[in-house]
């Protein structure tokens, strides 16, 4: 039993064995006791201290896993939805890219069968081109080998066979003296079965002027004596393009080859004044060698319009350009296909 540290310390009257007195060894055990008592209750206050703290340590830890729970859980929530979005976002846009590729696919795969198409059809051609060639070069062989037989054959009736003379009769050759004549129907000369011999590349043109303009009175480029270059810019003909339209020499005939050419030029005039036209040979010279004019006699009773025309033959070279030069002192020039025209050809 423990003693109550606050009643008085009992007395002995005893001494321990080394002779000191009892009372001093009861106040120690006293003090011990209260001692004991106190780091008893020290202990005591310490434990519940240490499961007061342990038990809001636990506590704090539990509320600290939770909340970390419940964070990692919205991260999650929220990672979750950005690669929802994300693989979203990445689907529409392969998705696009596959509708654009498939696109892009087709019209390259329609490009890629119209330009074989193309090459097709331009095979196609060029095998025609050149079986048209070939049959262009064995035809031109065999049009040669017709036309020496016809030379040879013309040479052999002019000088060995003159006495039958009923074979040449009105300037025509007989199919006697032309053998396989049906034969000779293409090329530079074509002979039919009655004798008749053309020539359909002959140079010749026909030209006129269809803007129905009359050059007014007194221009400028119209003086008397001075002239201008007539460009006749529409064609009835033009076999072997030897007038020209357009260009540097347009309103000029170019002579192809060295021959004798027959030129016509007509021309339609206002009443009752002075005004001339010519076919010009080479450039603009008034009273150039080989010029033909049209000359507008003025007779001052005359009242209404008039027409004139000239037509020469010239020995030209190959190179000489041939033209139309109207002048006029104070007339009208009036220019329509019905009454102005210019037109020439080859003669031999």
């Amino acid at each position: 039993m423990a003693l109550n540290p606050r009643l008085p310390s009992q007395t002995l009257p005893v001494t321990d064995h080394r002779g000191y007195p009892l009372t001093q060894n009861v106040s120690l055990a006293a003090d011990r006791l209260r001692i004991d008592e106190t780091h008893r209750r020290i202990d005591g206050d310490i434990s519940a201290l240490g499961a007061a703290i342990d038990a809001e340590a636990a506590a704090r830890a539990e509320e600290i896993v939770a909340e970390a729970n419940a964070r990692i859980a919205a991260i999650d929530a929220e990672a979750a939805a950005r690669a929802g979005g994300i693989a979203a976002e990445a689907n529409a846009r392969i998705a696009a890219i596959n509708v654009e590729t498939a696109a892009r696919m087709a019209a390259i795969a329609t490009e890629v069968s119209e330009r074989a198409s193309a090459i097709g059809s331009l095979e196609v051609e060029n095998s025609l081109l050149r079986q048209r060639l070939t049959e262009e070069i064995a035809q031109r062989k065999t049009l040669q080998s017709d036309v020496s037989a016809l030379q040879s054959s013309l040479v052999a009736s002019a000088t060995v066979d003159t006495t039958n003379a009923s074979n040449i009769t009105s300037g025509k050759l007989s199919k006697e003296r032309i053998p396989n004549i049906n034969e000779l129907t293409e090329g530079r000369l074509i002979v039919d079965n009655s004798g008749r011999v053309k020539l359909p590349y002959q140079p010749a043109f026909f030209a006129y002027r269809n803007d129905r303009n009359f050059v007014p009175k007194n221009h400028p480029s119209l003086i008397y004596g001075a002239g201008v270059r007539v460009v006749w810019d529409h064609l009835v003909t033009n076999v072997g393009n030897h007038y020209h339209t357009s260009g540097p020499q347009a309103g000029r005939f170019i002579a192809p080859v060295n021959g004798l050419y027959q030129f016509t030029y007509a021309q339609y005039y206002g009443a009752g004044d002075i005004a001339r036209g010519r076919i010009a040979r080479g450039h603009i010279v008034q009273d150039k060698a080989g010029t033909m004019a049209i000359h507008n006699n003025w007779d001052p009773s005359r009242t209404g319009s008039w027409q004139g025309s000239c037509t020469t033959m010239l020995n030209l070279n190959a190179g000489d350009q041939i033209l139309c030069v109207v002048e006029c002192g104070d007339d009208s020039i009036y220019f329509e296909k019905n009454h102005s025209w210019f037109c020439g050809h080859l003669l031999a």
